[in-house]
């Protein structure tokens, strides 16, 4: 090959390598028809409204984002009630066990809506600061009716 032509050749394919967009390039979400999970962050803005006396939220780390939120009334006879922002949709996800406040605290749950299920798990307790607020690492598993699905790693953190 001439020196011209090979020159060409490496750019052709550093240039390739360089491009972040191209459709085969690896994905967060996995399975389903390809189209990403997107939980965008919440904020005042998004249009959530949930009941309950006590909540929780779970934030990604390292940025901080909130991704998901959830409340429920004290006693083991309540479901709790969590809200998403789906890529600038609010909507909002009834917990699939009873168990009120205390058990959203300890084991996060399971959570079903508009074609998508959350399971929030907690991992690790992290150490408190002194106040009622728990704070645990933890992982956000959301699966889609298509079969695909997305984790985050992030913090969720209950209380008054």
């Amino acid at each position: 090959m001439a020196p011209a032509m090979q020159d060409e050749a490496q750019a052709e394919d550093t240039d390739q390598a360089l491009q972040p967009d191209q459709p085969d390039a690896a994905s967060e979400t996995i399975g389903g028809d390809g189209s990403n999970i997107q939980l965008l962050p919440i904020t005042a803005d998004t249009g959530l409204d949930l009941e309950g006396e006590l909540g929780c939220s779970f934030q990604t780390e390292p940025d901080n984002a909130l991704l998901f939120i959830a409340k429920a009334n004290v006693g083991d006879e309540f479901r709790a009630r969590g809200g998403i922002n789906n890529n600038g949709y609010a909507e909002t996800l009834t917990g699939t066990e009873t168990g009120g406040f205390s058990m959203l605290e300890a084991d996060g749950g399971k959570f079903g809506g508009k074609g998508m299920i959350l399971t929030l798990t907690p991992v690790e307790q992290r150490v408190n600061d002194g106040t009622e607020t728990v704070s645990q690492s933890a992982k956000l598993l959301v699966q889609r009716a298509d079969g695909a699905e997305r984790t985050y790693q992030g913090v969720w953190t209950c209380g008054p």
